[in-house]
């Protein structure tokens, strides 16, 4: 500590604990805010960065950021919504695919 006062150098603690702590959880912060960061970037782009695709839609083969169309899943989501916009019950819409299913 006294080379750094006899050369002029500002010393910047970023933790008041004498161990390596500090340095960690700035690395952490900034690691989480590059990920972050890329994360917001490739959506923003239109990449899909989720794990599991969404019902109705399946990973490109070649591409896990693509979604392609799953067409089977596609005309039961199809079903949903329309029996949805004839006015059925949520439980009805449910009644119907657990008796499908079940």
């Amino acid at each position: 500590m006294e080379q750094i006062k006899y050369k002029a150098v500002k010393y910047i603690r970023l933790s008041n604990s004498d161990d390596k702590i500090g340095a960690g959880e700035a690395y952490a912060l900034d690691v989480s805010r590059k990920v972050r960061a890329t994360f917001q970037m490739n959506i923003k782009n239109g990449y899909f960065v989720g794990g599991q695709a969404p019902y109705g839609y399946l990973k490109h083969p070649d591409d896990c950021h693509k979604l392609i169309v799953d067409e089977y899943a596609a005309g039961i989501v199809k079903q949903i919504f329309e029996m949805a916009a004839d006015g059925q019950r949520i439980n009805a819409i449910l009644e119907r695919y657990c008796e499908r299913s079940c």
